[in-house]
């Protein structure tokens, strides 16, 4: 857990969980400030630095690294800081609080704010200061060594002692990025894949091989391979005539050599019989060499252990190949006890005699307790993914294949883990090309990131969408990207629904207010009809009764009451004297109550206006009943027309509302075209004609000739006194109705007063 000055400093919840409470591995957190002060460390860093905990947490970080090595670390740091990586590796030398200088191995992390700026730098530090000291006391040993010594890895050699290279001849640049195949002669190439699978199967290969020398010849060397743990492959070798029996005692340098290297060490002949050992294996028989030499294991172990140490001995002369094997042993010195792996490696002759055996253990306690916890961290971000809703998967940045991901990946998309993890990104691409694919492959490896919606195929077949983040990062098996998709299927079908209710909605809306409007315009078309028939019926009355005044003799006889005959028998009628008279003012009273409602439309203001806007706004509320008799209303305007004109825009509309409605009153299935064109308004000046036709229209639909007076109208029919009572509010407008029966047409004429000619006057349209 962090201490007390960590939390102080604020960053006690920003910590990652901490594993290096003991062991080899410290913890330190610092921040990418001046000197880097340090705001974090685990309790076993005091032993690795030699400072109290109190005192390291107080410490400038730059002040502990050695000053031959600060300036390297300084810009390695810099330079990873601004190219982005979450995490990367530095060697170098720190000196203690004892003066003492130390190598140490150090994995750093760093922790950004939202922004992406450093916050926090974590450093997971080793100290490796006895391993360099093994390295530089195997390169010594080698370079000294008699024997033959190749390192080689994946891309050829990449180290030769010159014990190696007097023996073939070569130059060490001339072997670099060489394979083995190229320094054997060609007559050993048939047995170089046999050897190899062995040696990749973690078993060591003792063999006699013909080499090619530079100068052409051939030389044969008996040779030792080994695959090491970091996958280079070490091989020992020497001339074949110089086998191990020729070389008693062995070489002082070379034995000091032997006794410098840290892991155990030993050297038995056939018999079982040590002829050598290093200071490690002398603490694990509690003897020294002079009193090992010459002795079996049966002088130092329990009759059990030596049994077992004498059948690997015999196992690895027998097979002609090492041995390895894992097993956990005591220590004499001191009793304490550790995970040995031990290799016995078989020695023989050229002739195929057998010459011993070397042995050699390496402690593994460290290493396993360090895998373990690795492990342990490994175990728990795993099941932390495994607990994610979204899929979470690891992905070759160039193949594209799976490389790792959680459970929720899989699941989703009806696979198991063995069928996924043999599965990629186009094994399960269900939208994108493959150009497109490479496009995004190439984009995400360029950038570093890259977000996209896509398709993906389920096992079955079905389609989800998902929405997908994927992030470049640098991992051990190359550049990877994390991705993350989430499924968007329950998303969509939300969404669709949500989107069908709101077209539905609209359309309610929309077809119910054009459907009120409808019946308001329809409503007022009914009333200005009425009124005009009973104005008409009016000015009838009162035009009847004038004339019965004015002339007597046309009549019937005055002065009689009308409850009362006449002499002749006739029955009296009011005179102009007296009902006459009362009767016609009765009819002027009515028109003069009218005349304010009928009058109010023309009053109206006028207002600028387009033909197409009139067009469509009558066909936008009668579409609907035009559609339910199979009629389609269609709109046309001349490009000739003004763009806008000036007009008393309710009775426009209305009068355009009525002749259209009773068109498609009169019509059956077909088209009723809406046409606004230029035409003369006879000898006033260019006008604007508002027209009704179409093949929908029966032929007798329309009259023939509108009669003068609406009284007379009413005679006719219900749809001529309309015809009659549109053409009276035409009029109103300074316009004249028109019918051609042969071509089933109807029309408006309008005086057309254009916007800008409206806009000279200097008190602007009257009504």
């Amino acid at each position: 857990m962090p201490s007390q000055s960590s939390t102080d400093n604020g960053i006690g919840n920003t910590l990652p969980p901490d594993p290096c409470i003991t062991g080899p591995v410290a913890l330190l957190a610092w921040r990418p400030e001046s000197h880097w002060p340090i705001v974090y460390a685990s309790p076993n860093a005091t032993h690795l630095f030699g400072y109290p905990p109190e005192q390291i947490l107080n410490q400038a970080f730059m002040s502990l690294i050695h000053p031959d090595d600060l300036e390297r670390i300084t810009s390695e740091v810099v330079h990873h800081l601004n190219a982005g990586p979450e995490s990367w590796s530095q060697r170098y030398r720190i000196i203690r609080a004892d003066a003492q200088v130390r190598w140490l191995y150090d994995l750093r992390v760093v922790q950004r704010d939202e922004l992406g700026t450093p916050r926090l730098l974590y450093g997971y530090m080793l100290d490796e200061t006895e391993y360099r000291g093994y390295e530089e006391a195997f390169r010594l040993f080698a370079e000294t060594s008699a024997e033959a010594i190749w390192l080689s890895a994946d891309q050829g050699f990449i180290y030769a002692n010159p014990a190696a290279l007097r023996l073939t001849g070569h130059e060490l640049s001339a072997l670099k990025g060489l394979s083995w195949r190229y320094l054997s002669a060609p007559r050993e190439h048939h047995r170089l894949p046999t050897y190899f699978a062995q040696i990749e199967a973690g078993r060591s290969v003792h063999t006699v091989l013909w080499l090619h020398r530079a100068n052409q010849c051939e030389v044969l060397v008996e040779l030792g391979f080994h695959r090491l743990a970091d996958g280079c492959l070490l091989a020992i070798g020497q001339a074949a005539q110089s086998a191990l029996r020729n070389q008693a005692p062995l070489d002082p340098l070379l034995h000091g050599l032997i006794r410098a290297i840290p892991d155990l060490v030993w050297l038995k002949d056939p018999d079982g019989i040590y002829l050598a050992c290093n200071a490690r294996f002398e603490s694990f028989f509690g003897a020294s060499e002079s009193e090992i030499i010459g002795h079996t294991d049966a002088d130092f172990a329990a009759p059990e252990l030596a049994e077992l140490f004498r059948h690997y001995d015999r196992e690895a002369m027998r097979t002609g190949c090492p041995v390895l094997n894992e097993e956990r042993a005591i220590f004499a010195s001191d009793g304490h006890e550790e995970l040995l792996q031990t290799t016995k490696i078989p020695l023989r002759t050229p002739e195929g005699d057998p010459l011993g055996v070397l042995g050699i253990a390496r402690d593994l306690s460290s290493s396993r307790k360090l895998q373990e916890e690795l492990s342990e961290v490994q175990a728990i971000y795993q099941a932390i993914l495994d607990q994610a809703t979204d899929s979470i998967v690891l992905i070759h940045a160039e193949t594209l294949r799976f490389v790792a991901f959680n459970k929720v990946a899989c699941q989703t998309l009806g696979y198991t883990r063995d069928e996924f993890a043999r599965l990629g990104i186009p094994d399960i691409q269900a939208d994108l090309t493959p150009r497109r694919l490479a496009y995004w492959r190439d984009r995400i490896n360029c950038v570093g990131w890259g977000d996209l919606e896509t398709v993906h195929r389920h096992k079955n077949g079905e389609l989800h969408p998902v929405a997908v983040t994927n992030r470049r990062v640098e991992t051990r098996q190359g550049p990877c990207w994390v991705a993350i998709w989430r499924d968007l299927s329950e998303h969509k079908r939300v969404e669709a629904k949500l989107s069908t209710y709101r077209e539905r909605l609209e359309t309610l809306v929309t077809t119910r207010t054009a459907e009120l409007e409808s019946a308001r315009l329809r409503a007022e078309c009914d009333r200005l009809v009425d009124r005009q028939l009973l104005a008409a019926f009016c000015q009838a009355v009162c035009q009847i009764y004038g004339m019965a005044a004015e002339h007597p003799d046309v009549g019937l006889r005055p002065g009689v009451r009308p409850e009362t005959g006449g002499e002749d028998g006739h029955i009296a009628q009011p005179g102009a004297s007296g009902g006459s008279a009362w009767l016609a003012e009765i009819g002027r009273m009515l028109i003069d109550r009218l005349r304010p409602a009928m009058d109010a439309q023309q009053a109206a203001p006028e207002v600028t206006c387009t033909p197409r806007d009139c067009l469509m706004r009558v066909i936008q509320l009668l579409e609907g009943e035009a559609a339910a008799k199979g009629i389609r209303l269609i709109s046309l305007v001349d490009p000739d027309l003004p763009k806008d004109f000036w007009c008393n825009l309710p009775t426009l509309e209305q009068i355009l509302f009525a002749l259209t409605a009773q068109a498609i009153a009169l019509s059956a299935a077909g088209r009723i075209r809406l046409h606004a064109r230029c035409s003369e308004t006879g000898g006033q000046g260019l006008g604007i004609r508002f027209e009704l036709q179409g093949d929908a229209i029966p032929k007798d639909a329309w009259p023939r000739q509108l009669p003068l007076e609406p009284l007379a109208a009413l005679t006719l029919g219900q749809e001529t006194f309309r015809l009659v009572s549109i053409g009276a509010l035409a009029e109103r407008l300074g316009g004249t109705l028109g019918i051609d029966p042969d071509l089933s047409a109807v029309w408006l004429d309008l005086p057309l007063v254009s916007y800008g000619s409206a806009q000279t006057t200097s008190s602007g349209p009257q009504a």
